[in-house]
């Protein structure tokens, strides 16, 4: 049921992870490099895609009836919350850093 599938998906998510920063991290040639950042994001959507719908059961399961709308309302707060993390320390860092970069850098 739901608990192989999460145990699945889990396994896909650990790999296109461990994938993706290697492809990162090693580089190599540009289509190279493009082919494991692709095959990673794309192993990611796959894990997302599996994931979501049992851990949605699963978090209307541990919750009651009546309490099933708050918590949805913090779950999304949350997620919303933690979507906007990302943008905000880019700003602060090309705030604080600055915007120049060198070619390698580039690369």
């Amino acid at each position: 049921g739901r608990d192989k599938l999460l145990s699945i998906a889990c396994v896909i998510g650990l790999a296109s992870t461990v994938m993706l920063i290697i492809s990162l991290v090693l580089g190599g040639s540009g289509m190279e490099e493009y082919v494991l950042v692709t095959a990673a994001l794309g192993m990611l959507g796959f894990f997302s895609g599996t994931s979501n719908v049992p851990l949605e059961a699963l978090f209307a399961d541990s919750t009651t009836h009546d309490n099933r709308a708050k918590m949805n309302q913090y779950k999304y707060t949350t997620r919303i919350l933690g979507s906007a993390v990302g943008p905000l320390t880019s700003i602060l860092l090309f705030y604080l850093i600055g915007n120049s970069w060198s070619m390698t850098e580039l690369k």
